[in-house]
């Protein structure tokens, strides 16, 4: 192999200066295939030719310079991910806050008697999607890269052995416990309409139809919602994930 600053060495002899193969698995064609897991974490050094010490730069060996950004490169995934989490957790505050405000225009917009049972399900449908986009965009999310990003990192932190947290990644766990904050937002606001509505002094038979279809919805996001949080205090505990556990 001719290295940049003009040396020549065999890759055989170049790879064992290096510990290439102590390193990564290395398949009979001498191809790099995946990182080796190590017992513990070790200094990697920029390989430099063994005559005159230049940086080496051929490609075979630039994934040494990958290794040495190891930490900066997780740390940076870490921000971006927490940066999104965030972002979501102010959308559900959003959504919250312009459903609290919205109960009493949606009140007066549900219209009495036998004739209007479709206009009021359809306005009753209406604000059960509200939540929808989001529970949307964070499940997919979630799903499209969280996972994806989750499973790429604990191999890569298990091979980086001193990050000791590797298969205690919390950003799925995160995203399904916001989900259920989605579904308790949900929940609060058809049970507040529900309750305002028996509260009515006109209270008729059609009220007490959608009085029952909300109580429905709310009690099905419920048990889903309960056997979700379940399942993730279960996972926090394996994980030794308290905080978590405790929201």
């Amino acid at each position: 192999m001719f290295l940049s600053c003009g040396h020549v060495f065999n890759v055989a002899d170049l790879d064992t200066k290096f510990n290439l193969r102590h390193l990564f698995e290395i398949n009979d064609d001498g191809s790099i295939e995946d990182f080796r897991r190590l017992s513990k974490r070790e200094d990697i050094e920029v390989p430099q030719c063994p005559q005159c010490g230049t940086i080496v730069t051929n490609r075979r060996y630039s994934i040494f310079q990958q290794l040495i950004d190891e930490p900066n490169t997780i740390d940076r995934i870490y921000n971006m991910l927490g940066q999104k989490l965030r972002g979501f957790m102010l959308s559900l505050q959003d959504q919250k806050k312009s459903l609290e405000q919205g109960v009493n225009g949606f009140l007066n917009e549900l219209k009495q008697g036998p004739l209007v049972g479709k206009t009021n399900g359809e306005l009753i449908k209406s604000r059960v999607a509200m939540i929808l986009p989001l529970r949307t965009e964070l499940n997919k999310f979630r799903d499209e890269v969280v996972v994806e990003v989750e499973d790429a990192l604990c191999h890569r932190l298990d091979w980086a052995n001193d990050y000791s947290i590797g298969a205690n990644l919390p950003f799925k766990l995160r995203l399904d416990y916001l989900d259920c904050q989605c579904s308790l937002i949900g929940i609060q606001d058809w049970m507040k309409i529900a309750s305002r509505l028996q509260d009515s002094e006109s209270r008729s038979q059609h009220t007490n139809v959608m009085i029952d279809g909300l109580q429905t919805i709310a009690t099905r996001q419920a048990a889903h919602c309960v056997a979700t949080l379940e399942a993730a205090i279960t996972k926090c505990v394996e994980k030794g994930l308290k905080r978590l556990e405790a929201e």
